[in-house]
């Protein structure tokens, strides 16, 4: 359950704090709110930093193990105990990393199905399978003549799929 409730929240942050930062631009009424809920707290925390303390959690509690390990002697009795307490956190941390690199991945490929819905056989290509998106680069195709003059240069999209290269005018 806790997996799931901070890979949500994580893999949603970024959304989030653009759809803050949005409100602020467009209702100052909201902003002013913000602002005095800020200067109401008493340790004047940010809505930001009220967000990001989730995040932050996981690498402190693994900090905070480590060090309690460190200066706990090898034969107490809590020692155990705090070793696989770490091993758990670690192995949760690992798991939200994962989650969140393959959330990116899939809204990166959904971005760029978007941007091609015209060009139907690339479309295709990115739907089928379970292909990730790789890298995705502007590249520029340089055509010379027979004594070296320039003839045409052109700008290309590359994208480099886990088992597909795709090479594309860069203006679609």
């Amino acid at each position: 359950m806790v997996l799931d409730v901070y890979s949500d929240y994580v893999n949603n942050f970024t959304t989030a704090m653009s759809l803050i930062k949005k409100a602020c631009l467009t209702k100052p009424a909201f902003l002013d709110f913000l602002k005095k809920r800020q200067m109401a707290s008493a340790d004047r925390v940010t809505l930001y930093g009220l967000m990001v303390k989730p995040i932050q959690r996981f690498p402190q509690f693994i900090l905070l193990l480590q060090d309690m390990l460190k200066n706990t002697p090898r034969g107490h009795a809590d020692r155990l105990a705090l070793q696989l307490a770490l091993t758990e956190l670690e192995t949760l941390a690992e798991k939200l990393n994962e989650q969140k690199r393959v959330a990116d991945q899939l809204a990166e490929m959904q971005q760029l199905s978007k941007s091609i819905s015209d060009r139907s056989s690339l479309s295709k290509a990115l739907a089928a399978g379970q292909r990730q998106l790789l890298l995705c680069e502007t590249l520029t195709e340089t055509v010379y003549g027979d004594r070296g003059q320039l003839l045409k240069s052109k700008e290309r999209k590359v994208f480099l799929l886990s088992d597909l290269l795709v090479c594309a005018n860069a203006n679609f």
